[in-house]
């Protein structure tokens, strides 16, 4: 039981619930390890939306200082919780779009995180992963055009060597079902298998996003399919993280990831100072 993907109040989208609130709760529900993954965005584009954190209960525009916070609590809860049975890892999120290179290396490599999750939010500087932008982009828009660009983008995050994990893979799912269908969940088909093989040349991993719960969705982030291509691809690092944004919804689905592993004999993958500390074999 790893969630892998937990958006504490840093995350100005997350609702205001502390670090330690998410630990109290993983002990109550039985978690063996949580990752907190607070949002880290960079596209200059979107600066008036996106490049905000909460600190202090005030939202504060982004900058390193947040992050020596964030370090500091983070620290403490990890040494008070390591004698509850739970470790406590200190991961980011980051919003990657091309061109952003530079900068998210000057963050990623500042500071000693266990965990940087490479994800795709946008495509032409509009967040696919909301509700409200994605009902106005996506009607004006076709499906072979979005999911083009989505995968254009994810290439060169899987090859910039930014990130230890992908995230929430196929997250264009989210809303596009809204809008294009069951043709949504087949979109992947031509473009998502040879991403997977530089994945898995790469060392990088795979993350099961459980969040498809919230939106009555019955496949995860990525679907099932896709995790299976995976495993065939060579990938061998898999965690499971139920992108929590509020307190409730922290471990929800991760039974059901892990159950998606045990049928390739695997189990999330734990990791320490970005580097993966168990093997994803069961038993190895």
């Amino acid at each position: 039981m790893l969630d892998y993907h937990i958006h504490p109040n840093y995350s100005i989208d997350a609702e205001d619930f502390s670090m330690e609130e998410y630990c109290k709760r993983g002990l109550e529900l039985g978690l063996k390890e949580i990752c907190f993954t607070p949002h880290y965005e960079f596209d200059p584009v979107r600066e008036q939306i996106d490049w905000f954190a909460r600190l202090g209960g005030k939202v504060v525009h982004i900058g390193e200082s947040w992050l020596d916070e964030y370090f500091r609590e983070g620290r403490q809860l990890q040494e008070r919780y390591s004698k509850e049975g739970i470790a406590i890892k200190l991961g980011l999120e980051v919003g990657y779009d091309v061109g952003l290179e530079e900068a998210i290396a000057k963050v990623v490599e500042a500071y000693p995180f266990d965990l940087v999750l490479g994800s795709v939010h946008c495509i032409d500087h509009v967040a696919i992963s909301s509700a409200q932008e994605s009902s106005e982009y996506l009607p004006g828009t076709n499906l072979d055009d979005v999911v083009t660009k989505y995968y254009k983008t994810l290439v060169r995050g899987v090859e910039s060597g930014l990130f230890d994990v992908v995230a929430h893979l196929d997250l264009y799912r989210r809303h596009g079902a809204k809008y294009f269908g069951e043709q949504a969940y087949r979109a992947y088909q031509g473009y998502v298998e040879p991403i997977l093989e530089s994945m898995a040349k790469r060392g990088l991993g795979l993350e099961i996003n459980t969040s498809s719960i919230k939106q009555g969705q019955d496949e995860f982030y990525p679907s099932k399919e896709i995790v299976r291509l995976a495993w065939e691809k060579g990938i061998r690092i898999f965690t499971t993280g139920s992108d929590a944004h509020r307190l409730r919804e922290l471990g929800q689905g991760i039974e059901q990831a892990e159950d998606i592993l045990r049928e390739f004999d695997c189990s999330p993958t734990s990791f320490d100072q970005r580097r993966p500390t168990t093997n994803c074999i069961q038993g190895s």
